[in-house]
C-alpha cells in the first residue's frame, strides 16, 4: 500500500491517513501480507529510508527529492518511489489517493480516490492562481485517473471524475472507520455541537460561527468545538475575532488536532455533529460521528448527500450560507436525536465497519490478480 500512514498507533492526521491505517490492521487480520510505503517522508521529519512497524505492519518511510510543494509532486512519477518499487517482492500495489503512485508500479495497482484535487484546489491561496492550478490539475491528474485500470470509489460522487474513456474497473467500496467508534459511550450535553476538520477556508468554519451566532441567541446552552488542525494558522485567527465580535468568545472554542482517543472522548459529549464545506468528497469525520452515534447536519454539496440520510441520520442543508447554517441548526435542534444516534450506528456498522470494508477490499485484489 502506497499511502500517508501514522508513525504512531493514535497519531491519525488527516483522513487518508486513518483510512490507510484502519483499512491495512484489518486486511492483516484477514492473512494478508501488508507492507506500507509512505512517499514525500520529508513532511513527517524522516529525512532517509526508514522502516517502522505500526501494529506489525512495515511501514518504509521513503523521503523524495525536489524542492516543490507535495500537491505538485504527486501529480508526476516520483523517481525515488519507482525505484523503490522495483526492488520490492509484492503482488499487487493499492495507492491510496495518488493515480501516479499506481502508475509507478510495475504490478497490477488498483487507486482508491480520496479526494478531487482540481477543486480542493481551488480554495488555497490566490484566487486567480487558484484557478490556473486548478485547471492544469484537472487537465494532469484526469488523464492519470483515467490512465489507472483499477479504480476504487468511496462515493458515488467519485465517478464523476473518471472519465468516460476509462477502459478498467471500478468498485464501490467506502472508507473504514476504527472499530472502536463503535464503542463510543454516548453522553451527550444539550447543545454541544463538534465540527471537525482543518481549520481553513474550505472548511467554512467562519461561515458556520456567523450561522451559529443566530441560533446561540435563541439557545443559551449552544457552544461550538472545532477540532482539527490549523487551530493558530491566519483564517483561524479572523475566525476567533468574527466569534467575538459576536459574543461568542466562550461558547466557540479551538481545540486543535486530537488523537483517536481524544476525538472519540469529544464525541461521547456532543449532541451532535456538524460540516459546512465547501467541497468535499466523503468525510472521514461523518463515518466516525456516525459510528459514534453522533447524528450529523451538513451541507447538501458534492459526496455528502450519499452518507447522510435525511431526518434519518442527520440534515441535509440546502446550503451553506449563514441563513442556511442558521435554519439547519434549529431543525435537528427540534428532532428526536436519540432516534437518530441509533440510526446512525446502524447506518455506519453497515457501511463503514473495518472488517466490511477490508473483505470487500480482498475481493478487489483477489479479482484482479484472478484476471
Amino acid at each position: 500500500m502506497v499511502s500517508p500512514f501514522p508513525v504512531k498507533n493514535d497519531a491519525v492526521v488527516g483522513g487518508v491517513e486513518g483510512v490507510a491505517f484502519y483499512l491495512a490492521k484489518a486486511l492483516k487480520s484477514l492473512g494478508v501480507n501488508v507492507e506500507v510505503i509512505v512517499p514525500n517522508a520529508q513532511s513527517y521529519g524522516i529525512n532517509k529510508i526508514e522502516i517502522k512497524l505500526n501494529n506489525d505492519i512495515p511501514v518504509h518511510y521513503l523521503p523524495t527529492s525536489g524542492i516543490m510543494p507535495i500537491s505538485v509532486k504527486n501529480l508526476m512519477i516520483l523517481p525515488e518511489l519507482e525505484s523503490y518499487l522495483s526492488k520490492q517482492n509484492y503482488d499487487l500495489l493499492h495507492s491510496q489517493g495518488v493515480a501516479t503512485w499506481a502508475l509507478a508500479s510495475c504490478k497490477p495497482a488498483v487507486l482508491t480516490i480520496h479526494g478531487i484535487n482540481e477543486l480542493d484546489t481551488l480554495f488555497r491561496g490566490n484566487k486567480i492562481l487558484a484557478k490556473i492550478r486548478s485547471n492544469v490539475i484537472r487537465v494532469t491528474e484526469g488523464r492519470q485517473r483515467s490512465s489507472v485500470r483499477n479504480i476504487i470509489a468511496i462515493n458515488p460522487y467519485v465517478k464523476k471524475f473518471i472519465s468516460k474513456r476509462h477502459a478498467g474497473s471500478v468498485w464501490d467500496i467506502p472508507n473504514p472507520v476504527s472499530d472502536t467508534y463503535f464503542e463510543v459511550k454516548r453522553n451527550a450535553v444539550q447543545g454541544r455541537i463538534a465540527y471537525i476538520g482543518t481549520v481553513m477556508p474550505r472548511k467554512n468554519q467562519m461561515s458556520f460561527i456567523r450561522g451559529f451566532s443566530r441560533f446561540a441567541q435563541r439557545h443559551l446552552e449552544a457552544e461550538v468545538i472545532f477540532a482539527g488542525s490549523g487551530e493558530n494558522s491566519e483564517y483561524a485567527i479572523q475566525c476567533r475575532r468574527v466569534a467575538s465580535s459576536l459574543g461568542l468568545s466562550e461558547r466557540v472554542k479551538f481545540v486543535g488536532s486530537l488523537s483517536v482517543g481524544e476525538l472519540q472522548s469529544l464525541l461521547s459529549t456532543c449532541d451532535f455533529a456538524a460540516l459546512f464545506s465547501q467541497q468535499e468528497t466523503a468525510p472521514l469525520s461523518i463515518s466516525e460521528c456516525m459510528a459514534a452515534g453522533v447524528p450529523f447536519v451538513s451541507s447538501g454539496i458534492c459526496g455528502i448527500p450519499y452518507m447522510i440520510k435525511n431526518y434519518d441520520t442527520g440534515i441535509v442543508a440546502s446550503g451553506n450560507e449563514d441563513d442556511d447554517i442558521a435554519s439547519a441548526l434549529e431543525i435537528i435542534y427540534s428532532l428526536d436525536r436519540e432516534k437518530m444516534s441509533n440510526s446512525s450506528r446502524e447506518v455506519a456498522k453497515n457501511l463503514y465497519s473495518s472488517a466490511r470494508v477490508a473483505c470487500e477490499t480482498l475481493h478487489v485484489y483477489e479479482s484482479i490478480l484472478n484476471k
